[in-house]
């Protein structure tokens, strides 16, 4: 049973072959405002507000990484997806479960797994993410816009980058601290990294040489363990290439969505 009765709200723009995009932790779909401009020219998109989160504020977010996938499944009609950090995550999910008809997958700034474990010994260390987990709990508000700044950090303009992040999220309400704490809990838990050889579906990923959230090297051993997965380091952004480097981006998503057709 679906955790809530209504279903997800999604704004759709644009014409073409469609292609859905999910955002990360604590954002909303606005983050993607240049990238979908850029892209409505070509593609209809189909831009999703997680649960608890933008336009869907209200509903609350599963702790299930399996029903999240699932409710998104239910909204959107086959395509490609493209899912950023947590949104990653999430469509990596659905691509294992075969709830939605991917056609296609795109990560950006997403591995299988956001915390080390034993089988993914190069994620975010456990004391850091534990940390900033309590600090979220104390002062949620602080937490939230220290997280935008590693976000960019090392980044080329990364104060632009830094404002960017700043007036979309204060471009919708800002998600509960319930919502923000599942949300951290989701990527915490989440290590699909030994699933990852059964994927059949053309992958690509496109990351930043500077991130300090999803490494560089996390991305080419998330390639390394896709069959057949294209990858793309973007040297001088940080966790939001979308941003930072937004026309490479685009012509990246392009060249890979179009194989499809040709």
């Amino acid at each position: 049973m679906s955790i809530t009765q209504k279903p997800l709200k999604v704004s759709v723009i644009g014409t073409g072959s469609d292609l859905v995009l999910l955002h990360g932790w604590a954002m909303h779909s606005k983050i993607f405002s240049h990238l979908a401009t850029a892209l409505a020219g070509q593609y209809r998109l189909h831009l999703v507000d997680l649960p608890g989160h933008g336009q869907n504020h209200a509903l609350p977010l599963s702790a299930e990484l399996g029903e999240l996938a699932a409710q998104i499944a239910e909204v959107v009609p086959p395509a490609a997806w493209l899912g950023w950090s947590l949104g990653g995550l999430i469509a990596l999910q659905a691509a294992l479960d075969g709830t939605a008809e991917i056609q296609q997958l795109i990560l950006l700034s997403a591995t299988p797994a956001f915390v080390q474990t034993d089988n993914w010994p190069i994620g975010m260390q456990a004391e850091v993410f534990l940390r900033f987990a309590e600090e979220l709990e104390t002062d949620y508000k602080a937490t939230l816009q220290r997280f935008l700044a590693m976000g960019v950090e090392g980044s080329k303009d990364a104060g632009y980058q830094l404002r960017r992040l700043r007036g979309g999220l204060s471009s919708a309400p800002l998600p509960t601290q319930q919502t923000l704490l599942t949300g951290l809990d989701l990527l915490r838990t989440t290590d699909l990294s030994s699933s990852l050889s059964s994927l059949q579906l053309p992958v690509m990923l496109i990351g930043g040489g500077k991130d300090q959230l999803i490494t560089p090297l996390a991305m080419r051993k998330t390639s390394k363990l896709i069959p057949g997965a294209r990858l793309h380091i973007l040297e001088a952004s940080g966790h939001t290439p979308f941003i930072g480097q937004c026309r490479t981006v685009v012509s990246q998503i392009d060249d890979f969505l179009r194989e499809r057709h040709e």
